[in-house]
């Protein structure tokens, strides 16, 4: 009888193990496959009850701003602007200044030189990035070298749900079992293809988000400016040579060149009217008919 208690005993203690160690191995099981799940932290623009506020600087703001406006001399207000974007850690990304030609005349002045008169427009293109947190002074520096502002536009965007969607798929899938189950599955079935694919779309598209979050922080921090300049029209005067008059022989050339040109003309007129030499002598024939038509007359009559 105490041989059979002694088994049961026994018996109880090693099935109670068996149960403790499973038990043990579904708890870590579960730990495991909770800690693999990412956390739905979502950066630093959410808060408990969602994203933080509007006006909360983690938020993901990117700030864009336009302005068409007229000044007295556009390169020098382009210049002036050129050295405040250095001055506040910004960068100048585009600079274009073009003179536009309109009416030109051309007056005498001098003996052997000309007085060019043009009319003309000068347009300038200035694109920059500036730090976001100076955007609103860079503004104001701008509109103090207007002499009038066509328009403004300054655009806000929040990119802060986009940031967040492209850092949760991120986590999402750096955790996920799923698909390295079925990597290992395909590898078993000698699809070696189709995982590559896999593979490579799921690096592709990491790196995608990667960088479309790098490019938002990049236009949070820097806000990007456009800025079209022109100024009235004005006149622009300068002396030129002409040529006309400087290419112009002197008094005595002239004279010579023009007996020369009188002689081969004459040359020119005694050639054309050896060239007519029948009728001068058909004309003189006729002279001399006319002038003894009498005595031709009467010899005709006598005979």
């Amino acid at each position: 009888m105490k041989k059979y208690l002694l088994y049961s005993v026994l018996f109880s203690g090693i099935a109670g193990l068996l149960i403790a160690c499973g038990q043990a191995a579904d708890h870590a099981a579960s730990n495991q496959e909770s800690e693999s799940v990412p956390a739905v932290s979502g950066d630093a623009v959410t808060a408990k009850d969602g994203l933080v506020d509007i006006t909360d600087e983690r938020r993901k703001m990117m700030k864009n701003a336009d302005v068409t406006m007229r000044v007295t001399d556009v390169q020098k207000a382009t210049i002036g602007l050129e050295r405040a974007t250095a001055a506040m850690g910004g960068l100048v990304m585009q600079s274009d200044i073009r003179n536009e030609i309109g009416a030109v005349k051309e007056l005498p002045y001098t003996a052997d030189s000309l007085k060019r008169v043009r009319v003309y427009e000068t347009s300038g293109l200035l694109k920059v990035k500036v730090p976001a947190v100076y955007l609103d002074s860079f503004l104001n520096l701008v509109a103090a070298e207007a002499q009038f502002i066509n328009s403004r536009n300054i655009l806000v965007e929040d990119a802060s749900l986009q940031y967040l969607s492209n850092d949760l798929k991120q986590q999402a899938e750096a955790g996920d079992q799923s698909l390295d189950r079925a990597t290992a599955l395909s590898r078993k079935t000698s699809e070696a293809l189709e995982v590559a694919r896999t593979e490579s779309n799921l690096e592709a598209s990491k790196i995608d988000r990667k960088i479309d979050n790098l490019n938002i922080q990049d236009k949070v921090k820097y806000a990007s400016v456009s800025i079209a300049i022109v100024q009235p029209e004005k006149v622009d005067m300068i002396m030129v040579a002409d040529v006309s008059k400087q290419m112009e022989a002197g008094w005595g050339t002239q004279l010579l060149n023009a007996a020369g040109a009188g002689w081969s003309f004459l040359k020119v007129v005694l050639t054309g009217l050896v060239h007519l030499w029948p009728l001068w002598l058909l004309s003189l024939l006729g002279l001399l008919l006319f002038r003894n038509r009498k005595k031709l007359l009467a010899r005709i009559k006598a005979a």
